[in-house]
């Protein structure tokens, strides 16, 4: 059985980070393969300054995710047959995105491919900030890796700007994956899942507005609040569980969105312009669910549709991983 190192963010303290390891672990195990997340020793944590209530939530989510961080097969050997890189942030610059060994760099395998990275919303202009970082990018674009694919088009123009390498598009890993084995049962009634690290006034004040219209408690999840209904502390496995039974879902993430399409939740996607949110939604044709207004709400989102679409992709997706690490 073949040994496959996975190399990207894990550690962190951030449902998507965690489930999207999850995800590829258990497609490289569900294909034979024995999978196992590398640990590279990067951590991300969320600590609030001055507020102490958000650190308490923090620290209790942070016990939280032990239990979950079991389910994952960590290794700290430093030779596989093949190592995948990603996914998430692992190629932005402007953060541990710029360790090296998420270039490729310390580990040994005779494949190395990368697989649906993201390089954030680093541009031309910050690259020429830091040339030291660049050159190692450019290095590792252009040696280290067998395969290169991207997880949407900000990161494959970033690739093209430093390399001549075909750049294959794939989905998120968590679209590979089948989390039914994890679901529960719903506790809460009629519900809207938020899930966001912030939001404007104006924006809580319409969701409070759309909640008392539609008879639903809010239950904000992901980060602490002050002012849902609940503000539960989940480990990422009953975060997966209370997107999948809520009514409706506001969200400003990109596994946000993610986990609102997996689990056909109607969704709408507030405050935010990230390039990989814009980009996926563009990719599935759910640009509608970006709503700048609440007087225009979209109408309900035809999951058959979207659902063919997806497919498609996920076929480019697993055909990209699984013909690159054999």
């Amino acid at each position: 059985m073949k040994k496959i190192g996975i190399v990207t963010f894990h550690n962190a303290w951030n449902n998507g980070a965690f489930l999207q390891a999850f995800a590829m672990q258990m497609f490289l195990d569900e294909h034979g393969y024995q999978a196992n997340i590398v640990n590279t020793g990067v951590k991300f944590q969320s600590i609030a300054p001055n507020n102490v209530n958000a650190n308490e939530w923090w620290r209790e989510y942070e016990k939280r995710l032990v239990k979950c961080h079991n389910l994952l097969n960590n290794s700290l050997e430093k030779c596989y047959d093949a190592i995948v890189y990603g996914s998430d942030e692992i190629w932005n610059l402007n953060s541990n995105g710029a360790n090296p060994i998420f270039w490729g760099y310390n580990l040994k395998s005779p494949r190395k491919i990368a697989y649906a990275p993201c390089s954030g919303g680093y541009g031309i202009k910050s690259c020429m900030r830091f040339p030291c970082k660049v050159f190692m990018a450019m290095w590792a674009l252009n040696f280290n890796f067998h395969a290169i694919s991207a997880r949407d088009k900000n990161t494959k123009r970033f690739i093209k700007r430093f390399s001549c390498r075909t750049v294959a598009e794939c989905l998120d890993p968590t679209f590979l994956a089948d989390f039914t084995p994890y679901r529960g049962e719903n506790g809460r009634g009629d519900y809207i899942a938020v899930y966001s690290y912030g939001l404007q006034k104006e924006t809580i004040n319409k969701i409070k507005e759309f909640g008392n219209a539609h008879n639903c408690k809010i239950v904000y999840t992901g980060s602490y609040c002050d002012w849902a209904d609940e503000n539960p502390i989940l480990d990422p496995i009953e975060w997966f569980n209370v997107m999948y039974h809520a009514k409706y879902v506001f969200t400003s993430t990109f596994h946000g969105c993610v986990f609102s399409i997996i689990c056909h939740r109607e969704f709408y996607v507030v405050d935010t312009n990230s390039a990989k949110v814009n980009d996926l939604l563009e990719r599935l044709r759910l640009t509608e669910r970006k709503i700048k207004s609440f007087d225009n709400i979209p109408s309900q989102i035809n999951f058959s549709i979207v659902q063919q679409r997806l497919n498609e992709l996920k076929q480019i997706s697993e055909d990209y991983i699984l013909s690159n690490i054999k």
